[in-house]
């Protein structure tokens, strides 16, 4: 279970926190101001993101999946536009909204 400090708590009790986050392989998330700032997490746990551990396939991985997956379905064409494809919702949109207005 993860938990929150504020940065001042941290820096005063550095020591305690990094003991109890190794023995409790719980995050502890820091803030600033009220906003979260960084994440403080043991080394095990780390290793464990970063390689993707035996039973979590890495992030890098997934995404390099996905990437494959969508160029299949897409047979070798072209995603279109970002922008394009907004621009052309807007105006279907745009579109209904005065077809229904007229009604």
């Amino acid at each position: 279970m993860e938990r929150e400090v504020s940065a001042t708590e941290a820096r005063a009790h550095w020591s305690r926190l990094m003991r109890q986050v190794v023995e409790t392989d719980a995050p502890v998330i820091v803030q600033r101001r009220g906003e979260e700032q960084v994440v403080v997490l043991s080394v095990r746990r780390y290793r464990e993101l970063t390689t993707g551990g035996a039973t979590v396939p890495h992030w890098f991985e997934l995404v390099t999946q996905a990437r494959a997956a969508v160029a299949v379905d897409l047979d070798g064409r072209s995603l279109p536009d970002a922008a394009e494809v907004v621009r052309q919702g807007r105006e279907d949109r745009d579109a209904q909204l005065g077809a229904a207005l007229r009604r």
